[in-house]
């Protein structure tokens, strides 16, 4: 039996169970390796933000 849990990735959504923790949010490998490698000037880039501030906003309140 696998003892690692499915976790939700705060940017796709979707479940896995590879990724990373920031805070007490969770981020799919797929979406940091996309993360990392997206240049400020890429329209992605924005959405990416979006999606991290979620992090902080959820940690303040």
């Amino acid at each position: 039996m696998e003892s690692k849990l499915d976790y939700t990735c705060i940017v796709c959504e979707k479940q896995n169970k590879n990724g990373i923790m920031i805070c007490t949010e969770f981020i799919c490998n797929r979406c940091e390796s996309e993360i990392i490698r997206t240049d400020v000037t890429d329209a992605k880039y924005s959405f990416y933000i979006k999606k991290l501030k979620r992090i902080w906003y959820k940690n303040i309140i």
